[in-house]
């Protein structure tokens, strides 16, 4: 009978653990499908303000069609919300449109992960001896932070093209 009940809390084990993979799996599903509604949104209103800024039909028609060969480039999923959401007629971002939004409210994590710092402290000894300056990127973000924001979208739809 000790084999037998070993058995039987080995299968109840997989399943659990199989439940949890699952759940785990929608949850990022959820958060994965989010995110990329998020990104198509932000990518609308750039779009958008970058004709509303005044900036002349060509700047902002560039600055869409820099999106859209980002899309592209590397995010398919994004491009293939896009695709979804212009035939249903724009994408909402509320939550009753995910399949499985009622299953995540019984997420539980059971095992806490924790970061490994060494790792990040390999990599940043990596880097110096590299000769990445970690000050020198702070002063560039900072002159960055200062520059206006038009001037940066402009410098960044350049990048894209």
């Amino acid at each position: 009978w000790a084999k037998i009940n070993k058995v039987v809390a080995y299968k109840k084990k997989l399943g659990l653990d199989e439940a949890r993979k699952r759940s785990m799996d929608r949850h990022l599903n959820f958060i994965v499908e989010q995110t990329e509604r998020y990104t198509y949104q932000l990518m609308q209103d750039f779009a958008t303000a970058d004709d509303t800024d005044g900036g002349g039909g060509t700047d902002g028609g560039g600055g869409g069609g820099g999106g859209g060969s980002a899309t592209e480039g590397g995010y398919g999923s994004v491009r293939s919300f896009q695709t979804a959401s212009d035939g249903v007629g724009g994408g909402s971002l509320a939550p009753a449109d995910f399949e499985d939004g009622a299953d995540d409210d019984a997420f539980e994590m059971d095992v806490e992960e924790q970061d490994d710092e060494t790792t990040i402290a390999v990599a940043e000894a990596e880097a110096l001896r590299r000769g990445y300056d970690p000050d020198h990127e702070v002063s560039g973000l900072s002159a960055e932070a200062e520059r206006p924001m038009e001037e940066l979208l402009a410098e960044y739809r350049a990048m894209q093209a």
